[in-house]
């Protein structure tokens, strides 16, 4: 969806419930990635089964909602990704590496207890621009040179396999941003690390 599209739609939506939006900059974050016309039937739809008040005003979820539904009437735009599944990262969930990092002020007397799990995206496949953005991206060189523990084993590559995503915000979920800082920095292309 463009710009022009999205604020079209959220001014027939403010103008028929009347209500202004203060942030529509959250709505556009979440539904960015609907298609233009997918996002026009929906807000038509919101226009024409609910009444002209402000409370009635449909949140994000709903309208995420509403697309779940959209999508059942249109199965042919139902988005299919086509993941790698490659021996570094998650079988279950390719394009991730779970890591442990261990916490800079120690909050249990079992050292084996300070730490925290989290995932980086996958350095070594291009599963990457099916995740989330702000995900820090690293290899498995790159995760050991900060000190922090892979959790995710070296395993036996996969053959790719369809995967249907339902909605958007299932791949883009918010997340990660506090080790978002540390992003690699330098042209991966030209690293000669073998995948």
């Amino acid at each position: 969806m463009d710009n022009k599209t999205f604020d079209d739609c959220v001014g027939m939506l403010e103008d028929h419930f009347g209500k202004k939006l203060k942030e529509p900059r959250f709505y556009w974050d979440e539904l960015k990635q609907l298609p233009g016309d997918a996002f026009q039937s929906i807000c038509k739809f919101h226009i024409r089964t609910h009444g002209p008040t402000p409370g009635n005003f449909p949140t994000i979820q709903a309208l995420m909602e509403a697309w779940q539904q959209w999508l059942k009437a249109h199965p042919h735009r139902q988005e299919v990704i086509k993941w790698e599944f490659c021996q570094y990262c998650e079988e279950n969930s390719p394009g991730l590496i779970l890591v442990r990092i261990l916490l800079e002020k120690p909050m249990y007397e079992k050292p084996e207890l300070n730490y925290r799990n989290t995932v980086v995206r996958c350095g070594h496949c291009q599963n990457e621009q099916y995740r989330n953005p702000t995900w820090p991206r690293y290899r498995r060189k790159e995760i050991e040179g900060k000190g922090w523990e892979t959790v995710t084993q070296i395993h036996t590559a996969r053959e790719e396999k369809e995967m249907p995503v339902q909605r958007p915000s299932e791949t883009r979920s918010p997340g990660m941003k506090h080790i978002g800082h540390s992003l690699p920095k330098g042209d991966r292309d030209q690293e000669d690390i073998p995948f």
